[in-house]
């Protein structure tokens, strides 16, 4: 039994790894879709990791079960089994394939982490010119005046947008 428990972690990690990779691939492709304002392609890109993202959930929650069934056996809580407890455990060739998967995911998760902080700042410059414009376009003609006195025009200039958009 725990023999299949352990070749059962190992593929659902390589499964995720898998999956962490698209990720990071989906990351990678959207920074020039992001720069171009593609939005079609964007949400084509969203939907896809959006997708992903359930599968590794999924996943997940098989891990947790498999790495509930390991606890019990092992006799500590399933908090405190990490990979390093595991890996004292496992007898070759599992234990180098899980070493193997958690530098991977390692470095997978790294870099990810690094894609999404630059594509975040990507869509945060694009909103602010978004703002930008958005004032520009709705900022209301007011006399250059120093000190703000009124000039008994007391109508304002239409608007097209609303700037509480």
């Amino acid at each position: 039994m725990l023999s299949t428990e352990l070749a059962s972690l190992v593929e659902i990690l390589e499964a995720q790894s898998r999956l962490y990779q698209e990720l990071l691939s989906l990351a990678k492709e959207k920074q020039p879709v992001l720069v171009k304002g593609d939005l079609a392609k964007l949400e084509e890109l969203t939907k896809r990791e959006r997708e992903i993202v359930f599968q590794v959930g999924r996943l997940e929650e098989q891990r947790f079960k498999v790495q509930q069934a390991l606890a019990n056996h092992f006799g500590v809580p399933a908090t405190e089994l990490t990979i390093s407890l595991i890996l004292e455990k496992f007898e070759e060739p599992l234990k180098g394939r899980v070493s193997i998967i958690a530098q991977e995911f390692s470095v997978i998760l790294d870099e990810l982490k690094n894609h999404n902080e630059l594509n975040t700042q990507l869509v945060e410059q694009s909103l602010s010119y978004i703002d930008f414009m958005v004032n520009i376009l709705t900022a209301v003609d007011e006399p250059p005046t120093y000190q703000g006195q009124e000039t008994g025009n007391t109508q304002q200039s239409a608007r097209l947008f609303d700037k509480k958009i």
